[in-house]
């Protein structure tokens, strides 16, 4: 039990108070003591000795209103506490003090980690200009419990609330940069459902209704908690001042939910985000649509695919052509690779082999000539063009040309010339059985294995096309299922009369990733896209090229959707090259730069060979 001793200063406590902690020690510890009971609120401040007794006080009641008096009791006892520091705040400001309390629940409200009910949450605000500590005692060791049953009198606190202005402070100063606070306060007048607020009346039909109770007005600007609430008209400005610097979904919510508030906040956030043109073009490319596995041809050589590659360091070309049904391969080495080296190339294989229904290659200048389309179109051949930056679309031999690439390697690297090696790498190849198919290109193509090095006993050759058929589909719809795993692929919802942003080539670190003027998409067939953008430009590419454009688009930007034949047929004979040009597709890039090479001056009057 503490005991206390009691003095009578007197009326001039107030004023004589101040002179007296003066003149005393400054390291003597202020605590503050208060209880409340159903009516009254008791507060007792005094200075404690080294001795731990209380050597001068003063003390203050007040009677609770009749709303105060709904409150529950821990609300009841949060708010004594606040009443109580601010009727002290001469005393208190400025210096750390123990309060002393007799409900122990308090010391973990007014904690630091503490997340209590926005009513308190509210009084917390108003206890920030103070540096206290809460501590427990039992009542009858309150100095404050016989007194918060005295009084009678009601107080009322007058004079400059300092709790208010802090509040005030934080509220103002939480305004987003370039709005300020008169803004706010104008328009909160005609936002209607704040102007019922403001006018002391919320009905059920408003907007605010479910958040009545965390809801508080400060000098005409209502408060959610500790966060502003923007009227509507200035919601859209608070969302752009928010995305300044175009920082990413989650950023920009978490920045407005730091400062302002108002109903759907965080879907007005992620929409703004999500239809800005700047964060769309240096976006992230979309995943890849699943794998689709070309269908196996009725029978060999019916189907081809060609490429080109090089150029290797003796300034020669390989030019590579694979049939789809037994993955035999021709090679043909070319010193220049004009469309008519490209031809005679495939007049000596059709030779060979006979004519194929279809031919599949990219979308280089030797193949796109209109001396090349003519010449398909005279031997009855169906051009098939892979979509362009692309080549995935032309897998087969792709696949097939990294294998070649390796044999050339090895033999470099034996000191072999690798044009000689070409026919052993061949033999080896064309008689080893395929992993997908199960059997050698040699047997799919000549119904027959031819002979090697080797030793093998002489069989009879009997095709088993069913069993090559069930052993392809295997393989790939395995390769298939590996391959969406690993690439985590998603179908494609672009659709033809879609608004879109196309990939494009990177030519410095500044560089988007998708060009700021958006494309109509006119045709689509599988995942290739035939796009179209106002000026009349029609390009095709893989849909993992584009991305869907989210917002609207200006009106000089407005894209007509004409009827446009996209036929890749007749789109070739407008798109035809010189028929003598070298170039490949990937042409455009820049090539290294090369010195001029010039006679030495000394052999100037030399004739030289």
């Amino acid at each position: 039990m503490v005991n206390y001793k009691w003095q009578n200063f007197g009326k001039s406590i107030d004023k004589d108070l101040p002179k007296m902690t003066a003149s005393l020690n400054q390291k003597l510890a202020v605590t503050t003591i208060y209880d409340k009971s159903h009516r009254t609120t008791a507060r007792h401040s005094a200075l404690d000795s080294a001795h731990g007794q209380y050597k001068l006080g003063v003390s203050r009641k007040r009677n609770k209103f009749t709303s105060v008096q709904r409150y529950s009791q821990t609300e009841r006892e949060a708010l004594a506490v606040v009443w109580g520091c601010e009727r002290f705040h001469l005393y208190l400001y400025g210096k750390e003090f123990i309060l002393v309390t007799d409900h122990k629940p308090l010391e973990v409200i007014y904690s630091p980690k503490s997340k209590p009910p926005a009513r308190i949450e509210r009084w917390a605000m108003r206890l920030q200009p103070y540096t206290f500590k809460v501590k427990y005692k039992p009542g009858p060791q309150n100095a404050a419990d016989c007194l918060s049953r005295l009084s009678q009198v009601r107080d009322e606190t007058t004079g400059r609330n300092i709790a208010e202005e802090y509040a005030y402070f934080v509220a103002k100063n939480a305004v987003p940069n370039a709005m300020t606070f008169k803004m706010i306060k104008d328009s909160a007048h005609l936002d209607k459902d704040i102007k019922q607020i403001l006018n002391g009346k919320i009905s059920k039909s408003n907007n605010l209704f479910r958040f009545r109770e965390e809801l508080s007005v400060i000098d005409g600007v209502l408060l959610k908690g500790s966060r502003i609430v923007i009227p509507d008209k200035l919601r859209k400005q608070t969302l752009q001042l928010a995305h300044e610097g175009h920082q990413g979904i989650v950023k920009t919510k978490l920045r407005l939910r730091e400062k302002v508030w108002w109903p759907g906040i965080d879907q007005d956030a992620e929409n703004l985000v999500k239809s800005c043109r700047a964060c769309q073009v240096v976006g992230p490319v979309p995943k890849q649509e699943p794998i689709k596995r070309t269908q196996l041809p009725d029978g060999p050589w019916q189907d081809l695919c060609a490429d080109l590659m090089g150029p290797f360091p003796t300034g020669e070309y390989v030019f590579v052509v694979v049939d789809y049904y037994s993955r035999w391969q021709e090679v043909a080495i070319l010193k220049s690779v004009t469309t008519d080296k490209i031809i005679r190339s495939l007049d000596m294989m059709f030779s060979h082999h006979g004519i194929p229904i279809s031919l599949k290659t990219d979308n280089g200048p030797q193949f796109t000539s209109k001396e090349f389309y003519n010449y398909l179109s005279e031997n009855g051949v169906i051009h098939n063009r892979s979509t362009p930056y692309w080549p995935q679309a032309n897998g087969e031999v792709e696949r097939q040309n990294r294998t070649l690439l390796k044999a050339f390697r090895t033999a470099n690297a034996e000191n072999r010339d690798w044009r000689k090696e070409i026919p052993k790498f061949l033999l080896a190849y064309r008689s080893t059985p395929h992993s997908t198919t199960g059997k050698s290109p040699a047997e799919l193509l000549f119904n027959r294995k031819i002979r090697t090095k080797l030793p093998e006993i002489n069989a009879e050759n009997e095709k088993d096309d069913a069993d090559t058929r069930r052993k392809d589909f295997e393989m790939k719809e395995k390769g298939k299922i590996y391959a969406d795993q690993k690439r985590k692929t998603r179908e494609s919802d672009i659709d033809v009369g879609d608004i879109v942003l196309q990939k494009q080539t990177k030519t410095n670190k500044l560089s988007t990733t998708f060009e700021h003027d958006p494309y109509y998409v006119v045709k689509r067939e599988g995942s290739r896209l035939t796009l179209k953008n106002n000026e009349g430009t029609i390009s095709q590419r893989n849909s993992s090229f584009v991305k869907k454009f989210n917002g609207q688009i200006n009106e000089e930007e407005t894209l007509v959707n004409e009827n446009i034949d996209t036929n890749i047929e007749e789109t070739n004979e407008n798109e035809h090259t010189d028929p003598e040009v070298n170039l490949r597709e990937d042409s455009l890039i820049p090539s290294r730069p090369k010195r001029n090479q010039k006679l030495p001056e000394r052999f100037k009057d030399f004739v030289m060979n």
